[in-house]
């Protein structure tokens, strides 16, 4: 190994692998690179496709937190410039490519939230079921709902109201937009 000292204290080591410890007199068999310290990238980090990303408690150790901008700053998938704190952007609206999925453990259910959806280009917002291929909810371009249906065709509105704290009344008012009538 090559060793790498500052006033009597090892500083950088590179093992016989060519694997780099930065401020660790260490380097264990499952990383290439290893350091103590703040890393900072001034360009572009690169990481090889179907490579993770995973937080760790210590070296080694269990999975822990991973936390991203936490002093501030927006976090683009497929954007690169986010306007929000999160900012996805699809390659498309159809299909899947600009939804959130979300999938439980097992796999043997898909949900998706997104614009668009097969066959229908960047129109409304879909509550997906993906794994029966139905979509139990949506919010059209127009502002209406519709549960049960992707196509509703008149703009209503629902107001939920509790009439006193401790009472266990609860109000539920749907209102007609054309007469405002429920």
């Amino acid at each position: 190994p090559v060793s790498f000292y500052q006033n009597g204290t090892e500083r950088m080591r590179i093992d016989s692998s060519g694997n780099v410890g930065v401020g660790v007199t260490s380097i264990p068999s499952w990383a290439n690179l290893i350091t103590n310290g703040t890393v900072a990238v001034g360009g572009v980090l690169y990481i090889k496709q179907d490579q993770k990303i995973q937080a760790l408690t210590a070296f080694p150790g269990a999975a822990g937190n991973l936390s991203l901008n936490p002093d501030g700053g927006n976090v683009g998938i497929g954007e690169n410039s986010p306007d929000g704190l999160l900012h996805l952007k699809g390659g498309t609206a159809t299909g899947d490519a600009s939804h959130i999925l979300f999938e439980n453990t097992q796999g043997s259910k898909v949900f998706a939230i997104g614009g668009g959806s097969t066959g229908i280009t960047n129109n409304n917002l879909f509550f997906r079921n993906v794994t029966d291929n139905t979509r139990p909810m949506v919010i059209t371009d127009a502002g209406n709902v519709g549960i049960g249906t992707d196509t509703p065709d008149i703009n209503a509105s629902m107001e939920i109201k509790t009439a006193a704290p401790n009472t266990g009344v609860t109000t539920l008012r749907l209102t007609n937009a054309v007469n405002n009538k429920g």
